[in-house]
């Protein structure tokens, strides 16, 4: 997980300021805490216009379940996790229609991305999913 450190210091970098909200003062863990995603393979993901669709995720470790949104659509799917490596899916949807092109394409970025991880990193605030050595998705503690 070392290689991908200079990833994860690009990815704060970019995100500074621009990320808000979230719980500062309470040590985030990957399972019960909900993760704004906010970039898939290096490119930003904006909240969207219905913060209940924010694209996110829930881990729940007591269901062994994942929950989450796209932005256009809900999903759900099952989880594992060993305290270093994780898998989501498979993953279903509702069938919403997205409203443009970008949504169904940050979508498809989004389920692909997260169906392909294989690994996590925790620091602060900030959750990496990654892919080997690649950093698939990066999110911060949103509530």
């Amino acid at each position: 997980m070392r290689r991908l450190a200079p990833m994860f210091a690009a990815s704060l970098l970019v995100l500074g300021c621009a990320t808000g909200g979230g719980r500062r003062d309470v040590p985030a863990v990957l399972e019960g805490t909900t993760w704004r995603i906010v970039q898939v393979n290096g490119q930003p993901v904006p909240a969207g216009e219905d913060v209940n669709l924010a694209p996110h995720l829930l881990i729940l470790s007591a269901e062994g379940k994942v929950y989450g949104a796209t932005g256009c659509n809900r999903f759900s799917g099952p989880y594992r996790s060993d305290g270093t490596h994780v898998t989501f899916g498979p993953l279903a949807t509702t069938r919403t229609t997205c409203r443009s092109s970008a949504g169904q394409a940050r979508e498809r970025s989004i389920l692909e991305a997260l169906q392909a991880v294989d690994g996590y990193q925790i620091e602060g605030r900030w959750l990496w999913l990654s892919q080997g050595p690649d950093l698939r998705v990066t999110a911060e503690v949103w509530r």
